[in-house]
């Protein structure tokens, strides 16, 4: 009965209210209703109704913001692509950008929104958080210690208390890890969620399988599209040795990322250590020679093909991880024992020799 009052309410505002146009001059919906409706999904149904008649940049902004709530940050990414295209210069689409594109993984793509952002002279609490959150990533405690200062000057709200003084124990210690879980109260009936993503992607050997368990699956409760949550669910499912399972959550993830090396790099090296050499194979070949895992997945690569059977093509990957990684004595190395070995003790699985 809920959902037809609202339906009817939404088609009455839609026809009455049709001057209703915000400062971009498209149709939204009135302040009293879309703050009214919490609930993430009702907002992209009624946005989505709207763009029946229209199709401004600023429905796509609104519908994006609430997929991104709902952390199906894909489709968000969707939307705020087509925002952009439609008005590029718009610094609220060049941030929520930013934001998702950091939720994606796309770290560097990120940046460089955040700093066209940055560049226009304003400063929000949200783009500092962000600018820190980013340098983390890309391993630069120092600069996301200075965006740290910035936000500490500025001002935050209190709710991201815990989560900001997660942040600073891990700048000032210069390192990409701090224990996570001193700073979540488990207590609470809302968790912090960019908190609690931290906690699934470090602490999965920190506490008892139960509790780890039971709070993943209840964050997988309100955020079924959280590809971070997915993909930490597949990692427990391996360790916990539900392989199948694990494999087929770790190939869902997949559909609520863009292109991911990190993420192929993992599934391949699930492949690797549960013998399936050639799914390993494949989902090293995703992988972009400009990732830093690129060296990795050559040499796994190579490992691959010698266990398949495959020693040419081994030797051929060994030799171009020699000619594009020089400094990197181990594709020297194996080539080497490989040169100098007799062909029926290639199978032997010994010494340093990774093997799966």
């Amino acid at each position: 009965m809920s959902k037809l009052i609202f339906y009817l309410l939404a088609c009455f505002l839609f026809f009455e209210c049709s001057s209703n146009e915000d400062t971009k001059g498209e149709i939204i919906p009135p302040l009293d209703l879309y703050h009214q409706v919490h609930n993430p999904l009702k907002n992209i149904s009624y946005l989505t109704s709207l763009m029946e008649s229209q199709d401004g940049a600023n429905l796509f902004y609104l519908r994006s913001k609430a997929y991104a709530q709902m952390h199906d940050y894909k489709k968000a990414w969707m939307d705020i692509k087509i925002a952009i295209h439609k008005l590029p210069n718009d610094l609220d689409y060049l941030l929520l950008s930013a934001q998702i594109k950091y939720n994606l993984e796309l770290f560097n793509e990120a940046l460089s929104d955040a700093k066209i952002v940055e560049s226009s002279g304003i400063e929000s609490p949200e783009l500092w958080i962000l600018f820190t959150e980013i340098n983390i990533k890309l391993k630069k405690p120092k600069v996301a210690n200075f965006y740290l200062s910035k936000l500490k000057i500025l001002g935050f709200p209190k709710s991201e208390n815990s989560y900001i003084n997660y942040l600073t124990a891990i700048v000032s210690r210069d390192s990409l890890i701090a224990k996570v879980g001193q700073y979540v109260d488990f207590n609470q009936k809302e968790l912090h969620p960019k908190l609690m993503r931290q906690y699934y992607e470090t602490e999965l050997n920190g506490f008892s399988k139960f509790k780890y368990q039971t709070l993943l699956l209840k964050s997988l409760k309100s955020f079924p599209s959280d590809p971070h949550l997915i993909r930490c669910w597949a990692r427990f499912l391996h360790m916990v040795g539900q392989k199948n399972k694990a494999e087929n959550v770790y190939l869902k993830s997949i559909d609520f990322f863009l292109t991911n090396s990190n993420l192929y790099f993992e599934i391949g090296q699930f492949y690797f250590q549960s013998k399936k050499l050639d799914n390993a194979i494949s989902f090293f070949n995703l992988i972009s020679n400009r990732s830093p895992l690129y060296k990795e997945a050559l040499f796994l690569k190579s490992i691959c093909f010698l266990n398949v059977g495959n020693r040419t093509k081994s030797m051929a990957l060994l030799d171009s991880g020699i000619q594009y990684f020089p400094q990197d004595l181990k594709f020297r190395g194996l080539k080497y024992r490989l040169s100098h070995v007799n062909s029926d003790s290639l199978i032997s699985q010994n010494d340093s020799l990774k093997t799966p």
